[in-house]
């Protein structure tokens, strides 16, 4: 096993912190879901 490491290299990594917590996606209305399917619908790749 010549290909092997001596150590391991993330023994010594801590976890990142946040300062804050994260913010989740704000909500669609209707109109912007109902918008948002008919462009989807329409597109030729989706």
């Amino acid at each position: 096993m010549a290909n092997t490491l001596g150590a391991n290299p993330v023994r010594d990594v801590q976890p990142i912190r946040l300062k804050r917590r994260p913010t989740g996606a704000t909500a669609l209305s209707a109109d912007d879901l109902h918008d948002l399917l008919v462009r989807l619908r329409a597109d030729d790749y989706c």
